[in-house]
């Protein structure tokens, strides 16, 4: 806590958006460029009460005829976002990264959106067009150094041995907040496996296509990425058909589950839609699913809890 023109303010430090080290602008030549997080996550989470601040690097592909840049909320005609925040206008941007923020309450616009996005222009036409890195979000009115969420990635003697998952309540604790059971055929078992809960299904209609028996979760922040999905599985009967994918179907994997636990993996691509589906396939066969995961690029980590279920 510290006092600045005789106000208090207040700096965390913390940074509460994951996988933040990224960079955004246009490939196609145009001023206006969106990032993908979606402050939902945090906003949902800690609430509107709650003085935030976003910081970034910001820079420009050609400011020599406008150099400012405008940071806000998606706009359009009707809302676009869940939360809104007053727009900033960032003056003097060069090509040089500088660290610029916003401080701000959010305030609820409509509670059915599922999204709040960062968008930043330059004003069509003039070249400029936002480059944007490392951005952090945190609590308080002051802008702290960039840095990650420090459990973003695990590493031990050079080898990374945690990845960052991306499914919320993946110990299922809190039974099937997060989860979408399609056709109420999961519940959360009796049984654990490794001190973690589990979940049980018993099809009363085979699965072939579509979303028939499946137990999913959508997460935004995983979209246009290579994935790694894993979970442990076992059935009632040795050779029980399992399925998982991603939205859309492609890189979708089929497995022929045993009577004893094993965890199972795969590698897929992820669209637009950021969901990934389990589904129970034979009629009549008790399945049960444990610590699932989903971890971005082609390598397969230890099962850990998201960060959100732990911060």
């Amino acid at each position: 806590m510290s006092t600045i023109n005789g106000k208090v303010c207040v700096a965390n430090g913390r940074n509460l958006l994951l996988n933040s080290d990224q960079q955004f602008t246009n490939s196609v030549g145009q001023e206006f460029v969106t990032t993908t997080f979606n402050l939902n996550d945090i906003f949902d989470k800690y609430g509107t009460d709650q003085v935030y601040t976003i910081s970034y690097d910001l820079s420009s592909n050609d400011p020599s005829k406008v150099s400012s840049i405008r940071a806000y909320t998606n706009p359009g005609s009707t809302p676009q976002n869940k939360y809104w925040f007053p727009d900033v206008t960032h003056q003097g941007v060069t090509t040089t990264p500088k660290r610029f923020s916003m401080t701000f309450k959010p305030k609820l616009v409509d509670e059915t959106i599922t999204k709040t996005t960062l968008v930043f222009y330059g004003e069509y036409d003039s070249g400029n067009i936002p480059i944007v890195n490392r951005i952090k979000v945190e609590f308080g009115n002051v802008a702290t150094p960039y840095s990650q969420v420090p459990v973003d990635k695990v590493f031990s003697d050079g080898k990374q041995v945690y990845g960052r998952n991306y499914f919320l309540n993946s110990d299922f604790s809190q039974a099937k907040t997060n989860w979408n059971d399609n056709n109420g055929v999961w519940f959360v078992s009796g049984e654990k496996y490794n001190g973690q809960k589990v979940m049980t299904a018993t099809p009363t209609v085979a699965w072939v296509i579509g979303a028939q028996n499946s137990f999913s979760q959508t997460r935004s922040t995983i979209t246009n990425q290579q994935v790694t999905v894993s979970l442990w599985a076992k059935a009632s009967k040795s050779g029980a058909k399992f399925h998982s994918e991603p939205y859309g179907g492609n890189g979708a994997f089929n497995v022929s589950l045993t009577t004893t636990w094993k965890r199972y993996s795969y590698v897929t691509q992820i669209t637009t839609v950021g969901a990934i589906h389990f589904m129970a396939v034979d009629v009549g066969t008790h399945y049960w699913i444990s610590m699932p995961q989903v971890e971005i690029g082609n390598k397969v980590t230890d099962w850990s809890l998201a960060p959100e279920d732990v911060m």
